[in-house]
């Protein structure tokens, strides 16, 4: 499918924003960057139903809080706390 002007402009304009402000490694981590901010219709699609199922999760009660699961984590690995 080929580029379209749209989709060429987004890009530019990320690439410039990052050369100005962050600098930048190579084209490849720019290109890696555009691709993660205009995921493709396939990958939003995924995207939106990974957090569906989240929500449906949630409202289900299967979560822990995030303190106690980091916590559960250390202890495990031996990691002190800060």
């Amino acid at each position: 499918m080929p580029i379209t002007q749209e989709e060429l402009d987004s890009f530019y304009q990320i690439a410039s924003e990052r050369v100005q402000n962050a600098g930048v490694d190579s084209p490849e981590e720019l290109f890696e960057l555009w691709r993660l901010l205009n995921p493709t219709s396939a990958e939003r699609t995924k995207i939106d139903a990974t957090i569906e199922r989240g929500i449906r999760d949630i409202d289900a009660g299967r979560h822990r809080p995030v303190r106690e699961v980091t916590e559960e984590l250390r202890q495990k690995h031996g990691v002190p706390t800060e």
